[in-house]
């Protein structure tokens, strides 16, 4: 499977309420642990498409480039996140991206309701890794 990196975001683009202490806290766990992941923030414009009552689209979470540490990586980020979906009753979604080709597609959504914990080794099967 090609990718250059992996994304893990909450889920749902209705972030208004919670997305300023979620951000808070990615960029100091991000400081405090020196790891090399971008915090990601992204809220787009409503399409025209969109009905009024449609939240746009925004994406709130990390990306993780992949390197030789990806497998390391997961390991570390995934339990975080899933701490902080269960703190803020958030699923995640992950999946990888290309940046080359500009394609991305999610391939796991982790709930808030239930921890597993098998997910980090289920998601690296499912990305090869």
């Amino acid at each position: 499977m090609n990718f250059t990196g992996i994304y893990i975001y909450i889920d749902g683009y209705d972030l208004k309420e919670v997305s300023e202490p979620m951000l808070k806290e990615l960029n100091s766990w991000i400081s405090a642990g020196g790891y090399n992941y971008q915090v990601i923030n992204d809220k787009y414009e409503k399409s025209p498409d969109e009905k009024p009552n449609d939240y746009p689209i925004w994406n709130i979470g990390i990306n993780i480039n992949k390197t030789e540490s990806i497998s390391n990586d997961l390991e570390i980020a995934i339990p975080y996140l899933t701490e902080l979906g269960i703190k803020y009753k958030r699923e995640l979604a992950l999946g990888y991206y290309d940046a080359i080709t500009n394609i991305s597609e999610d391939i796991a959504f982790i709930g808030y309701e239930l921890k597993n914990e098998n997910t980090v080794d289920i998601v690296k099967q499912l990305l090869c890794i």
